[in-house]
């Protein structure tokens, strides 16, 4: 397994420091290549699903100061059926990654959600779009309330549904 960053280090090239950060082993959980990486090397090559969804969730990035674009991911570590091993015994190896996305420009909100199983196979030509969920479906997944600081009436609408053509997924 590779050390996946859960915040990528492409991420946070403004700076040093805050690159530096990325490396830290509470930012990491165990991937596979296949997943989250790239190859060209002979009959080896691909590029993961993972990585694949990371760069298309840069091209959501706001492009105005008064514009946000919230993310939460993680990988799954809570149910043993979640799992895919532990590396002696200790280092859970998530089965499933996940990604919220929340988009704000002006007053206006949107949400997408991402489930992922962790395979160790190239996904080069998956359809990103297969894995888009509603963050309703996403809580369900992962037992986790996404943003619940969102007043109700907003949170509801966000959460129940996504627009495959604002998010750029195809059908």
């Amino acid at each position: 397994f590779d050390h996946g960053h859960i915040c990528p280090n492409a991420d946070r090239m403004y700076s040093y420091s805050a690159n530096y950060q990325t490396f830290y082993l509470t930012n990491m959980q165990p991937q596979y290549r296949k997943f989250n990486g790239y190859s060209n090397k002979g009959d080896d090559q691909g590029e993961g699903l993972w990585v694949r969804l990371e760069n298309k969730v840069r091209t959501y990035t706001p492009h105005s100061a008064s514009d946000t674009l919230y993310v939460c991911k993680g990988g799954t570590i809570d149910r043993e059926d979640y799992i895919i091993s532990r590396i002696q015994g200790k280092q859970i190896v998530p089965r499933y990654f996940f990604m919220a996305c929340l988009k704000k420009q002006g007053s206006e909100y949107a949400a997408v959600g991402f489930w992922m199983e962790q395979k160790n196979e190239w996904a080069t030509n998956a359809n990103l779009g297969d894995y888009a969920v509603t963050i309703d479906k996403l809580e369900e997944l992962t037992g986790i309330d996404f943003f619940c600081n969102l007043p109700d009436d907003i949170e509801n609408k966000v959460e129940r549904s996504f627009g495959r053509n604002f998010w750029g997924l195809q059908n």
